[in-house]
């Protein structure tokens, strides 16, 4: 598509998981290509996160650990098994409904709740790797708005390397329209949901 594409490029400056703006890069694609290289020179090691956008819209995203002068990685402490990579969850999905038993069946399957008079709308997230082991300690979930891509949410969920499914629960209390976007604590991506809308 043609236009402006922007590059955010947001830096975890604290190391506590909050991601805040580090560059952002204007970009004008060839319309012939399907795809774009732009390279960067990053001068700090850290947590990054990186997403692309047209329009106010987000086209992609990712998450990466930079290391300086190659010394970071015998001192990291990894969640994640050996040798998995993004593509091994490329069957990963999220549904979200109102309840989930112990056995992993869903009821009241949907992507749309009320705030009601309370004004909050518990969700509950049930995130599968379709009966393959998520091979993860530790999974890093983001809730974001869709129009601004604003995260309101972020939080780590602890399982067994060998679950092939986890519930959680979210609680709304402002209408609009959100995702999940989820990864591995080292920031290998695993899927991001369809949109949840609150009224």
């Amino acid at each position: 598509r043609s236009g402006i594409w922007y590059l955010y490029i947001d830096k975890d400056w604290d190391n506590n998981g909050k991601f805040a703006p580090y560059e952002t890069i204007a970009i004008t694609p060839e319309t012939t290509k399907n795809w774009h290289v732009h390279d960067f020179n990053f001068t700090e090691a850290g947590k990054y996160k990186a997403y692309m956008m047209l329009d106010g819209v987000v086209q992609g995203s990712t998450y990466f650990e930079l290391f300086m002068d190659g010394t970071a990685a015998s001192g990291v402490t990894t969640t994640t098994t050996t040798g998995v990579t993004t593509d091994y969850y490329e069957a990963a999905n999220i549904i979200f409904c109102q309840a989930i038993d112990d056995k992993g069946q869903l009821t009241g399957i949907s992507s749309q709740y009320y705030l009601g008079s309370k004004g909050s709308a518990d969700v509950m997230v049930y995130l599968t790797n379709s009966g393959q082991p998520f091979k993860a300690k530790t999974l890093y979930v983001e809730v974001y708005d869709s129009e601004t891509y604003e995260t309101l949410y972020d939080y780590d969920i602890t399982l067994e390397e060998d679950w092939d499914w986890v519930k959680f629960q979210q609680t709304f209390t402002t209408p609009g329209e959100y995702y999940f976007e989820v990864y591995t604590s080292d920031y290998i991506y695993v899927t991001t949901s369809g949109a949840v809308n609150i009224k």
